[in-house]
């Protein structure tokens, strides 16, 4: 589902059909942000999933998770399997994997982020079924 408007690619964007598909056991990938200019792809998440009642954010990235400092150009990077939300504020580092704006809000919400590599095949697969792989950003 997408708020933009791409019907060969998507559907739009409905809240009560969100809940539907939902409802009927479906699963929603939703894209193409949230049709503001300025709203980040995080917040554009968290306010998804507020609205569905979302279980989970999942954050699909390019490396396996989190790291105390970029993997690619640190091989000594330590990888983190949970993170709470208190540490990402403090450190720069790791600000940068969840739009702080979007950290604070979720504060109120407590949905969890799953931080995975999605290029790895099988990974989005994994993550739903609840196995532990990527990292965790808990409160």
């Amino acid at each position: 589902m997408t708020a933009l408007e791409i019907k060969k690619v998507a559907e739009p964007y409905i809240q009560k059909r969100a809940r539907k598909h939902l409802d009927k056991g479906r699963i929603i990938i939703m894209a193409g942000g949230i049709g503001e200019p300025g709203y980040t792809t995080d917040n554009t998440a968290l306010s998804r999933a507020v609205d569905i009642n979302a279980q989970a954010i999942i954050k699909g990235t390019k490396v396996d998770g989190i790291f105390s400092s970029d993997p690619k150009k640190n091989p000594d990077a330590e990888f983190l399997p949970k993170v709470r939300i208190e540490d990402m504020a403090v450190n720069p580092l790791l600000l940068g994997i969840f739009e702080e704006t979007a950290l604070i809000r979720n504060k109120k919400y407590r949905i969890p982020i799953h931080v995975i590599n999605i290029f790895t095949e099988g990974n989005l697969r994994r993550v739903l079924l609840g196995e532990p792989i990527g990292s965790r950003i808990i409160f």
